[in-house]
């Protein structure tokens, strides 16, 4: 309804967490999100407990513990921290009356202490499960914390204000003892390939890792290569690289390679907006 897709679903032994590729700001749409999940879990435990009311035997015992677990999964769903979905619904509607990215902060502060609190709950009475929970809940909330942090500094910029223009390439035919010795004289660990101009493949350290050093690029490197575009937001650089695990991506324009992308370029300009906040905080 909202256009927001859905990655996957990941799973844990308390739960599942829906991964969306993007959450959607407006407060009305979050909070419709957030509560579709526990709403279908408490659908779902109340049909199975009045079904089992009628039946008996197997058929009752199975549905009354379907109700069970769906009952718990709802409530687990609805403590207001991240990742859970009643992080989203708590941000929704502290967002109503402030930023995103406060209401993020803010949301994801309360999620911390409830996983503090948890998690000297479970240590003084010895529950593994509490302290499992509360990590899970702790680490959820600075992951969210970090991200909207991280698109909202980056959103003033765009790929081409934050890349490297100077690309070091290597061509197909190049051999992996040499991009070894690029390796230790450049200490970057992934270079483009290109081919007339054009870029065909990146070869990473992972890609040589025990590759023949007189082995040619092509013959390692990774054809599958994803890009981005001068224009493209520089969020979306650290996006990819959070979710596809890389550490840099090229930049194409027209065909042709025109810069680079890396994590520490995004690192760099994340550190130094943070330093001119808290020196803007300071002055005010």
């Amino acid at each position: 309804r909202y256009g927001v897709r859905v990655r996957g679903i990941v799973l844990f032994i308390f739960g599942g967490v829906a991964m969306m590729e993007k959450i959607p700001k407006n407060p009305k749409e979050e909070l419709a999100i957030a509560l579709a999940g526990p709403l279908t879990s408490l659908l779902i435990a109340l049909l199975s407990f009045f079904a089992a009311l009628t039946t008996t035997g197997g058929i009752s015992t199975f549905l009354l513990i379907s109700a069970y677990f769906n009952g718990i999964l709802t409530i687990f769903n609805l403590i207001p921290a991240f990742p859970m979905d009643g992080g989203r619904v708590l941000r929704s509607l502290i967002a109503r009356r402030t930023s995103y990215s406060k209401a993020t902060k803010t949301a994801a502060g309360i999620g911390k202490a409830i996983a503090v609190a948890m998690g000297i709950i479970g240590f003084f009475v010895l529950n593994l499960w509490l302290l499992l929970i509360a990590l899970f809940i702790y680490l959820g909330a600075s992951e969210e914390e970090k991200i909207v942090t991280a698109e909202d500094l980056l959103s003033r910029f765009t790929i081409g204000d934050i890349m490297t223009r100077t690309v070091i390439s290597v061509s197909p035919e190049t051999r992996v003892g040499e991009v070894i010795d690029l390796m230790f004289r450049y200490k970057h660990l992934g270079y483009p390939v290109v081919k007339d101009g054009e870029l065909i493949g990146i070869v990473t350290l992972k890609d040589i890792m025990h590759a023949d050093p007189n082995a040619r690029v092509e013959d390692v490197m990774s054809r599958q290569v994803i890009t981005l575009k001068p224009e493209d937001p520089a969020f979306e650089a650290f996006r990819i690289m959070s979710e596809r695990e890389i550490g840099r991506i090229p930049v194409v324009e027209n065909g042709k390679i025109v810069g680079i992308v890396s994590r520490s370029d995004l690192m760099k300009i994340r550190e130094l907006l943070e330093f001119l906040e808290v020196l803007e905080w300071k002055r005010s």
